[in-house]
C-alpha cells in the first residue's frame, strides 16, 4: 500500500515492485473482492475526500473512483503507446 498510495510515483519508490507480486495480487484482490461484496463486510465504511474533491461515502462510490481513477492511468499509458509508435 505505501508505494502506491496517493501522492506516490515511481521516482519516490525505494523499491521497485515485483512484477510477479502485482499480477498475483491482481487477480487475488479481483477475486477477494467478489467473496466480500458476497458477504456483507462493507456495512460499515468511512467516508474519506479525494484530493480532487470528491467525497466517497460508501463502497460503492470507492469502486467507481478506483475504476475511473484505473481507466485514466490506462488511458494516458495508451497514449504514450502510440506516441511512441509514431
Amino acid at each position: 500500500m505505501e508505494t502506491f498510495k496517493i501522492g506516490t510515483a515511481p521516482h519516490t519508490w525505494k523499491n521497485t515492485p515485483d512484477l510477479d507480486e502485482i499480477k498475483h495480487l491482481l487477480l487475488y484482490t479481483v477475486n477477494q473482492l467478489s467473496k466480500d461484496l458476497a458477504s456483507g463486510i462493507f456495512v460499515e465504511y468511512q467516508p474519506f475526500s479525494l484530493p480532487i474533491g470528491f467525497s466517497i461515502n460508501n463502497h460503492i462510490q470507492a469502486l467507481k473512483a478506483a475504476n475511473f481513477h484505473e481507466a485514466e492511468h490506462s488511458g494516458i499509458i495508451l497514449t504514450y503507446l502510440k506516441l511512441l509508435r509514431q
